[in-house]
């Protein structure tokens, strides 16, 4: 089984949802052949062109790594050739070693986000969160001594004027 790469550069106006959209049509025709597997995807992001492709100054890069046995190849490079979203792609055979891991998920590289950033924004609504519960129990807390204090004065106002009324 050989391994490949393809590197295409997607048109810079494509939004998250149509970019993914075109990323997961390009892995379900790289997998129309049965004995293609999909190994990693990473999407670089937007990054301006050495030169204008089709007019575009930017592109958005995409790296698709998976293992076949080379047959459709040349049905995927046309399907790319003839896709208007794609401006440029490039498919070479890579050795084993090359293979990249898959670390986030495709949603998460489009929004930019990587697993630990994901992680440590959700850690940080986590405190916000936490620290404005904290802040609605002092506030009932120092409510709730506010009323007990206005009590105890009333209270002692009460007596302090009780007393004044025997001693007369």
């Amino acid at each position: 089984m050989k391994h490949y790469e393809t590197l295409y550069i997607t048109h810079p106006i494509l939004e998250s949802g149509r970019l993914k959209d075109t990323i997961m049509n390009v892995q379900k025709l790289i997998e129309t052949n049965k004995t293609n597997k999909i190994l990693c995807t990473e999407v670089w992001g937007k990054k301006k062109l050495a030169y204008p492709i089709e007019k575009q100054k930017y592109g958005t890069y995409v790296l698709v790594q998976y293992s076949g046995n080379g047959e459709s190849i040349n049905n995927v490079n046309k399907e790319l050739e003839h896709n208007v979203n794609i401006l440029a792609y490039l498919t070479v055979e890579i050795d084993k070693t090359e293979i990249h891991k898959q670390e986030n998920e495709i949603d998460d590289q489009i929004s930019g986000f990587s697993s630990d950033e994901k992680n440590n924004k959700t850690n940080e609504i986590s405190k916000i969160k936490e620290k404005e519960k904290q802040d609605q129990n002092n506030n009932s807390t120092e409510n709730k001594d506010e009323t007990t204090e206005k009590s105890n004065k009333e209270t002692t106002n009460e007596k302090t004027k009780a007393d004044e009324l025997k001693s007369e």
